[in-house]
């Protein structure tokens, strides 16, 4: 199945999605900056939402590394 066969099977898929919920999730999955509202953050202690807020602001300007750069990494430690 090539890339664009994919594409429209997710779409099928999605589209025969009755359930709010689970179409929730999958929004969250694909935009979690979006996902987090405010009144979410205002019921964490302040200093976890200045780490939070600077997660999303590292998030956002691109400062982050992928699972896979981190495995890379994390392997190199291990061996030396």
């Amino acid at each position: 199945m090539n890339v664009i066969e994919k594409k429209q099977a997710l779409l099928q898929t999605l589209a025969s999605i009755d359930d709010e919920s689970v179409i929730n999730e999958l929004y969250e999955v694909l935009h979690p900056v979006e996902g987090i509202t405010t009144t979410e953050k205002e019921k964490l202690p302040k200093e976890l939402q200045s780490k939070l807020n600077r997660g999303i602001q590292d998030f956002s300007s691109g400062n982050y590394i992928t699972n896979e750069q981190m495995k890379e990494k994390s392997a190199q430690w291990v061996t030396k």
